[in-house]
């Protein structure tokens, strides 16, 4: 069950009468502070609540943290998220230090984890690992049900901690992230050795920074050629793939023979100056045989995709300006799959462009017949001087071929800057948008979902993006998007 808007607008909240399971479902989307206030209003939102009130924790270590007050606060909240009441409802858990963080406070910690019975999920950030915190790794995931375990800008110096060798595939956990970065003198620092984990229970693999995807394909892979048979979703950094030999990353992805979402991220402000890119590759038909999902950049999806039938879902971008791509990075998508049983299985498309979205549409509609889903969000036209105006847009709308088997369809545009379309509400243009979005539906019979967005990065309170959402067989709504 999903919950995809609620508006509650009534004088006297508790008087809705709704069962406990939706209740909760609800309230899961909420955080601590509207769960506390909510909490408030009735006895019977007291017992909803309470389980959703302590699901989470977080533990700042800050460096003006230095008097045994704070160590004495910190045992106070250990002893409260420890009773018998509190720590069964405890799932997630963020231990956040930094560059002071006493040794003695992360023991205290990591020592108590084993008595929450049900967390899910562990975050460490800015703290370093040593042999006691792998040890109480270890104890913890043999003695609760965690599930993900998060690494982010950890470290231990440059050597090994002792002990490390007992410890080895002793960490079972099904989701691991290990973002780690180069230090600002450029001493390379401690990583994370992945074979401290039980590889066997790894479903999803995250080593979504740069330096953490260089490490691993340059590193790790080549040095114990370690296999994880059963990694389904595996995350990579574009930066990270940068001045990388074309065989060890084809050896790399070797060792992920289950892999069905590969995910190669790019920062905003990736340098479109630099000549070192990860460029095509070679990739072997026998690598990567479970592949469903490519999130990358769009020039790549010929090396990843190309004459693998099993592919169902791309999400691509360009490595740009706000990460929009040109016809030209569009190519290789459009005219250079090669293999129409790839085309013809492919269902949903994400794009972020620089044109106008007619430009691409009849393409895309021509090569992938089976295509139900498409997201394209167009922060610019790509034409030097041209933006997108409300007529602009109506225009594109009217122009728009879609596949015949589309369903879902969602166009967000970035208004132009200088123009504020909203300080004006103008009902007259409102019912233009809201006509063409039903013409459009009657165009293409199989839509089931459009969803129209313009202004499209407006953060100003005056400047509120406008978004309309149409459903067929449902009444027709124009709501404001946060």
């Amino acid at each position: 069950m999903a919950v995809l808007r609620l508006a509650l607008v009534m004088d006297r909240i508790h008087d809705v009468d709704l069962p406990t399971e939706l209740w909760q479902e609800i309230l899961s989307f909420c955080t601590s502070p509207e769960i506390a206030a909510l909490a408030l209003v009735s006895q019977r939102f007291r017992a909803i609540s309470r389980p959703l009130l302590f699901r989470s924790c977080t533990f700042r270590m800050r460096r003006h943290d230095k008097n045994r007050n704070c160590h004495q606060r910190l045992r106070l909240r250990l002893d409260f998220l420890t009773s018998p009441e509190i720590a069964p409802l405890l799932q997630d858990c963020v231990i956040q230090g930094c560059r002071r963080s006493k040794p003695e406070w992360i023991a205290t910690i990591c020592a108590n984890l084993p008595l929450f019975p049900s967390l899910r999920r562990l975050d460490i950030r800015y703290l370093s690992i040593s042999s006691a915190t792998v040890s109480a790794l270890s104890n913890l995931t043999c003695q609760s049900s965690l599930l993900s375990l998060s690494l982010v800008r950890c470290g231990a110096g440059i050597a090994l901690p002792s002990g490390w060798e007992k410890h080895q595939g002793s960490i079972s956990v099904e989701s691991f992230t290990s973002r780690q970065y180069e230090s600002a003198q450029g001493v390379d620092r401690w990583r994370f050795d992945l074979t401290s984990l039980n590889i066997a229970a790894l479903r999803h693999l995250d080593l979504g920074s740069r330096d953490s995807t260089k490490w691993l394909v340059m590193g790790f892979s080549p040095r114990t050629g370690t296999r994880f048979p059963n990694v389904e979703t595996l995350h990579l950094h574009v930066r990270g793939l940068d001045d990388v030999p074309e065989s060890n990353l084809i050896s790399t992805l070797a060792c992920f023979p289950s892999v069905r979402t590969l995910d190669i991220r790019a920062p905003h402000n990736y340098d479109r100056s630099r000549q070192a890119m990860h460029g095509p590759i070679g990739l072997p038909m026998d690598h990567l045989p479970a592949l469903q999902s490519f999130h990358g950049p769009a020039r790549q999806v010929v090396s990843y995709c190309r004459g693998r039938p099993s592919v169902r879902h791309l999400k691509l971008y360009g490595l740009r300006v706000s990460q929009t791509c040109k016809v030209a990075e569009l190519s290789p998508l459009l005219f250079g799959m090669g293999s129409t049983s790839t085309c013809a299985q492919i269902v949903s498309i994400d794009l972020r462009i620089a044109m106008f979205v007619e430009t691409i549409t009849s393409h895309m509609a021509r090569i992938f017949p089976s295509l139900r889903a498409l997201r394209m969000v167009v922060p610019r036209t790509g034409v030097p001087g041209v933006v997108y105006d409300f007529q602009r847009i109506l225009d594109s709308m009217e122009a728009l071929i879609l596949s015949p088997a589309l369903e879902v369809l969602f166009l967000a545009f970035r208004y132009d800057v200088d123009v504020n379309p909203w300080a004006h509400p103008n009902t007259s243009r409102f019912a233009k948008m809201e006509e063409a979005v039903r013409q459009l539906a009657s165009r293409f019979p199989a839509l089931e979902h459009i969803c129209v967005c313009c202004d499209l990065g407006a953060r100003a309170a005056g400047k509120r993006t406008r978004m309309w959402r149409w459903s067929r067989g449902l009444r027709e709504e124009m709501v404001w998007a946060r």
